[in-house]
């Protein structure tokens, strides 16, 4: 048992010590401008989030329509890459939009009270996604399941799946999840 502490123990701090050296000698390869590197990532930054790189002009339409009701586009490669409402702003008509965006991998629409089941019809064309955060959306169990039949490759963020991990993983179901998707306080 010592010989099997000893070599963990020497792992970690082999681990911690090179990780130390790292930070402290930093990255950067000899010669790079650090300003000129972040003028980069800024440029990238900004033409990630420039629809005017949308190839197509439906999709860039609707874009604009998600982007008006508040929401961050991400673009790359012509495309709606992502979209993400983090505090409210979509309800069912303006998730309309999403259809013309069928390359899109990523949806979150935290606090979105309007938007329902009439949505996950639309998501659920979305077989593109990986990654779909629908807390706080009025998007039932039943809205879910259609999600996940139409993009079986996403991981899904909801109340209804949050219950079925914790209980897959012998945890017991929050309180949350009693409630099929709906918000907090309402039956």
């Amino acid at each position: 048992m010592d010989t099997r502490f000893s070599e963990l123990a020497g792992r970690w701090f082999l681990t911690a010590g090179l990780s130390l050296a790292v930070a402290l000698c930093s990255c950067a390869d000899p010669g790079t401008d650090v300003a000129e590197e972040k003028k980069k990532d800024a440029d990238s930054y900004q033409a990630s989030m420039n629809l005017d790189n949308i190839t197509d002009p439906g999709e860039k339409a609707a874009a604009e329509a998600l982007k008006a009701a508040g929401a961050d586009v991400m673009v790359g490669n012509g495309s709606v890459l992502d979209v993400g409402f983090s505090q409210g702003g979509c309800d069912d008509a303006v998730a309309a939009n999403l259809a013309k965006t069928p390359n899109l991998e990523g949806l979150t629409l935290m606090g979105c009270r309007g938007v329902s089941d009439k949505s996950a019809d639309v998501i659920a064309k979305l077989s593109k996604l990986k990654m779909v955060m629908l807390e706080g959306t009025a998007i039932t169990a039943a809205g879910v399941t259609k999600i996940k039949a139409g993009a079986p490759n996403a991981r899904i963020m909801h109340p209804a799946t949050n219950a079925a991990q914790k209980a897959a993983s012998g945890g017991p179901p929050s309180a949350g999840a009693a409630n099929s998707g709906r918000p907090p306080g309402q039956p």
